[in-house]
């Protein structure tokens, strides 16, 4: 497979095992499709709409390009939205009185606490390597970010559940 067909594949392969799953998830959370993400994808699709119909060689690789940059801002987009609705699970979680838990719901909520700190930190990194207009490699960086903000968030997500679950 050439290189074209072999980038070409990987997003749609990215699609299925990782955009996809965050979607849903978000879907699933706040019960609604985010218009940011579905931008990027008509972007995506859009190059890649361009890419297929072209005949010339070096069009192919202009827009196969411009939809990686898309592709890359799409999974980043469903970090952050990801990231802001586990935000506010969170907070809904704080709001519930912790202070009137037994101590194994105390000791959860400050595990959860020192989480959501990680997590915030991660998202404040991110967003900042965002701001750079000198650096592309800052950008790509921020995405490494986001997806561990995201991690520590779904581990909140999974201990205020159980706690909920309890209470």
């Amino acid at each position: 497979m050439d290189n074209l067909a072999s980038r070409y594949k990987k997003i749609y392969s990215e699609y299925l095992e990782t955009v996809a799953p965050l979607i849903i998830r978000y879907e699933t959370l706040v019960n609604k499709f985010p218009i940011g993400i579905l931008n990027e994808i008509r972007a995506v699709f859009g190059h890649l709409a361009k890419y297929n119909v072209s005949e010339q060689e070096e069009t192919k690789e202009k827009e196969l390009s411009k939809a990686e940059n898309h592709f890359t801002r799409l999974k980043r987009d469903c970090y952050k939205y990801l990231c802001m609705a586990y935000e506010d699970k969170y907070k809904e979680f704080q709001n519930l009185a912790i202070d009137r838990f037994e101590e194994p719901i105390k000791t959860m909520a400050i595990k959860v606490s020192q989480l959501h700190e990680k997590a915030i930190d991660n998202v404040l990194i991110a967003r900042e390597m965002e701001l750079s207009i000198y650096s592309e490699e800052k950008h790509e960086k921020s995405f490494n970010y986001y997806e561990q903000a995201f991690e520590y968030f779904n581990k909140i997500q999974d201990i205020i559940k159980q706690t909920i679950e309890k209470i």
